[in-house]
């Protein structure tokens, strides 16, 4: 069944990338009432956890132990010959309840069968239903990345004391594993500026770019539209998070980012790998003449409204990072469009507020 045609029809096939199956139909049921509501999440999810065996046996003894639990679980053999438990359970993902799963498994895994090579089978992921993550830089060792959806509440900030730790986002940090209290997030302006980071910095307003080198500091930037870009240099360890919107794209902001790289951490563009996470996109994207006139024309399609343009900006981002010296084949473009999909803000579709977030960090 496709969950998406009970809310819009598709404006073209599409199959976005992503690494975990969408929110379940009688929660994207009520996706209008939770953002009406400020879009808090107080819906169960599946919340999934990962246990690695080296043996079939000890595997397939361990999920029946979590079975009686009360977790669902599946066993999948591994390339290297290992064995992976997924191990499932439906909760509220409110601030806390992700660190308490995982706390949880990490007690059972103590007592779960294990070997001489994998005396502690947990290897510490969890992953809960609602975000998308682009699959290139999920194969990234060093870089932990996520996109939230209306499945996670709005990730619309700052809080009301001024910093960016909202409740959404405090979830939404400690589901991929991030410390809360250290997330830095940008105050975009619909500009080109980049700020480096070197701790935590709350708020960093005014700019819609941010760089670091710094493991276990996450950076995080909001949309409703436009492009998130990510950037990362799995060699020198350095990362860029951007948002790019019209008037950013236009003034270079992804361009600027890779010479923040370049300049601040002796990155070089062809080390790079980057990605363009959810946006609207070129099918959706209808502009004026006067905003077109920013753009090259390969990025710009006749629309059926006189007087008016179609405008793919991610695909305008990835020449510019490509005219960067971004391999092309290192760029990966999620594809999911946030007018067409229900589970994603949009403010051409529901100019409510609503925002949701691109969080990435080094590990």
């Amino acid at each position: 069944m496709d969950w998406m045609g009970m809310f819009m029809p598709r404006l073209r096939p599409r199959e976005p990338a992503e690494s975990l199956s969408p929110p379940i139909e009688d929660d994207l049921d009520r996706l209008s009432e939770l953002r009406e509501q400020g879009s808090r999440l107080s819906l169960p999810h599946p919340v999934r956890g990962y246990l690695a065996f080296a043996g079939e046996e000890a595997a397939r003894t361990s999920a029946e132990v979590l079975r009686k639990e009360g977790f669902a679980c599946s066993v999948r053999a591994g390339q290297d010959g290992s064995w992976t438990i997924t191990a499932i359970r439906q909760i509220v993902p409110t601030p806390g309840a992700i660190t308490r799963f995982r706390e949880q498994l990490q007690e059972l895994a103590g007592m779960l069968p294990s070997s001489a090579d994998l005396p502690r089978p947990v290897r510490g992921r969890v992953e809960v239903g609602g975000i998308l993550t682009i699959p290139g830089l999920a194969a990234q060792p060093g870089l932990v990345h996520g996109f939230s959806t209306l499945a996670l509440g709005s990730m619309r900030g700052p809080a009301p004391d001024g910093t960016p730790l909202t409740p959404e986002r405090r979830v939404f940090a400690e589901t991929l594993g991030l410390d809360p209290a250290r997330l830095t997030a940008s105050g975009a302006v619909h500009g080109a500026a980049v700020a480096r980071v070197d701790g935590p910095a709350g708020v960093v307003r005014g700019h819609d770019a941010l760089v670091t080198d710094r493991p276990g500091l996450p950076l995080l930037a909001t949309y409703a539209d436009c492009c998130p870009v990510l950037l990362f240099d799995p060699g020198r360890r350095a990362l860029a998070l951007v948002h790019a919107g019209w008037r950013g794209t236009a003034a270079g902001v992804a361009r600027a980012a890779v010479d923040a790289l370049v300049r601040d951490y002796g990155c070089r563009p062809a080390d790079l790998v980057a990605g363009l996470g959810p946006g609207i996109c070129g099918a959706c994207y209808e502009v004026g003449e006067e905003v077109a006139a920013a753009f090259e024309p390969e990025c710009l399609r006749p629309s059926a409204n006189p007087g008016r343009r179609l405008l793919d900006l991610p695909a305008a981002n990835r020449r510019q990072l490509e005219s960067a010296g971004v391999p092309a084949g290192r760029i990966e473009v999620h594809g999911a469009c946030t007018r067409e999909r229900a589970d994603l803000p949009s403010h051409r579709r529901a100019p409510d507020g609503a925002r949701f977030a691109c969080l990435a960090a080094i590990r």
